[in-house]
């Protein structure tokens, strides 16, 4: 069997003794990889001899956008970029009620996963396992609803690698909506011996979606 390309050995003929020099370009990918060398005599009865190559595999690698910019108070979408040779990946938004819908795409792949209302711990393995033997790139392309709350508000995607360990967290915010506010009544009515308002008709509700103060 030849040797896999990724490995070169230099010279690659020879007559009498001879040193042979192994190398292979940089790997990234999880796990070792390793291939068979031979040395066969050209001539007569053509004993050969042969060893193995092993490369040392780069271990788990996550990247991830760390920020991105602000949203408007409508919403929108936002992608976020990473790469990993990870076997499954770890997906969980810390914030929730913004209807937020995730759509991960793994280069390479056909498949498409969706992750909707996350905050849920989503865990997505990743077809055929092909960070096995290098870098892949995913897209995490997150749908958000509109502000409504006159406050900006911030969201935080984690992704972790498959054994937990190895982690990274991407940050944007979404800018701050309308501002409302209502009252149940224009006038209250006290009576002459003071005290507060009891009835339900003298009750003052409001209904905000920001802080308010009274003057």
């Amino acid at each position: 069997m030849a040797k896999e390309n990724w490995c070169t050995v230099t010279p690659g003929s020879g007559k009498g003794g001879g040193v042979l020099t192994v190398s292979a370009p940089g790997y990234n990918g999880r796990m070792e990889r390793m291939t068979t060398v031979t040395v066969t005599a050209v001539n007569g009865t053509r004993p050969s001899k042969s060893f193995t190559v092993t490369q040392a595999g780069a271990g788990v690698v996550l990247t991830l956008d760390e920020s991105k910019p602000e949203l408007p108070k409508t919403g929108g979408k936002v992608i976020i970029n990473g790469t990993s040779n990870s076997d499954k990946l770890h997906f969980l938004c810390l914030q929730s009620g913004f209807g937020l819908v995730a759509v991960l795409k793994i280069a390479g792949t056909p498949d498409q996963t969706v992750i909707n209302n996350i905050p849920i711990r989503k865990t997505v393995t990743i077809p055929g396992d092909s960070g096995a033997s290098g870098i892949y790139k995913f897209t995490l392309e997150l749908q958000v609803a509109p502000n409504k709350m006159a406050t900006s508000q911030t969201f935080n995607i984690l992704v972790e690698s498959s054994d937990e360990s190895l982690k990274k967290q991407c940050t944007f915010t979404l800018a701050p909506g309308e501002s409302s506010l209502s009252i149940n009544c224009s006038e209250v009515r006290l009576n002459k011996e003071g005290g507060a308002a009891t009835s339900n008709n003298n009750i003052v509700k409001v209904t905000s979606n920001a802080y308010w103060m009274v003057s």
